[in-house]
């Protein structure tokens, strides 16, 4: 294999991995075959620095690959794209070390903005698809209000706050890209970018959401099934409902209070006032997204809208 190296450029990488693998410091081992007067140029080092992380740029890359096949974001690609083709060369086997540099910088060309942070952030949205298919799903409904929804005697608050305030800043910066007209992987990687800007932590946050994906759909249309009861307790609220705010004298603040005319007499406190209203927002949907078909379909939004607004 020394003797090889001296005509390093026309070795197979295949080959040349025999021999480097689970080598971290090339000079040095260099330095060991000194006596066989093998090349230890800079571009000589460069192509054996580069032949060590050819495994990791795979991961990469078949990371990238599947972020840009999701159906959310909607980004064209083919077997012919610079994607495709560079996952092709790093995984052929044929590679001549001499054709690593030339490669490499080829790559640069399609990846040079592309930081650490982003690549992190393409990680943990290659593993979250379904997380993300959720995500797209609920985009209509307004989700800050999600904490208000739980009801204090469910499972459901065992999913921590922060899990939560997670799922919100997520969906507040991926939701555009779902909806951007992107013609090209560098489309999407621009805009990833600007995502990451803004928010370095976002990949932890969407491995976070991702851990609790289940918890969180559960959480979600556990609440949705509650809708009709929710509807009608706002209805009645909205229709036949009366607030009462009082002066507690001893503690120094103002109470409030809603009551309507019912059975079991229903009086609401403000705590239950907010989780009323937290659910009302879920239910309600953006107007520009409501296809109303009939006048009960009208009157139930209206509703919905006045009692958010009270």
């Amino acid at each position: 294999m020394c003797k090889q190296l001296k005509d390093w450029e026309k070795l197979k990488c295949s080959e040349a991995s025999l021999l480097w693998k689970n080598v971290t410091d090339i000079n040095a081992e260099l330095d060991l075959m000194e006596c066989y007067k093998i090349s230890k140029s800079q571009r000589f080092v460069q192509t054996l620095d580069y032949l060590s992380k050819i495994p990791h740029w795979i991961q990469r890359l078949e990371e990238l690959e599947k972020v840009v096949e999701m159906e959310i974001f909607k980004v064209p690609h083919s077997e012919d794209d610079w994607l495709s083709k560079a996952i092709r060369i790093l995984k052929d086997d044929s590679m001549k070390l001499g054709q690593i540099n030339n490669f490499f910088d080829y790559l640069d060309r399609n990846l040079s903005n592309v930081n650490q942070d982003c690549w992190k952030l393409i990680k943990e949205l290659s593993d979250a698809e379904d997380f993300l298919s959720f995500l797209k799903k609920i985009a209509e409904h307004d989700i800050k209000n999600l904490i208000n929804g739980v009801d204090d005697h469910s499972d459901e608050r065992l999913i921590q706050e922060d899990t939560v305030s997670s799922l919100i800043q997520v969906k507040q910066f991926l939701f555009p890209l779902m909806n951007k007209n992107m013609e090209a992987i560098s489309d999407l990687l621009k805009e990833l970018l600007n995502v990451i800007k803004k928010n370095h932590t976002l990949g932890e946050k969407i491995a976070l959401c991702n851990s609790s994906n289940m918890a969180l759909q559960n959480m979600y249309n556990n609440i949705q099934n509650r809708g009709e009861v929710t509807k009608e307790k706002i209805k009645n609220a909205v229709l036949n409902g009366t607030f009462t705010f009082t002066r507690d004298q001893k503690e120094d603040k103002c109470l409030v209070s809603l009551q309507y005319p019912s059975k079991s007499n229903v009086k609401y406190n403000l705590s239950e006032i907010l989780d009323l209203r937290g659910r009302a927002l879920l239910i309600a949907k953006p107007k520009n997204s409501v296809m109303v078909n009939n006048k009960e379909a009208e009157m139930s939004k209206d509703v919905m809208d006045k009692f958010v607004a009270q």
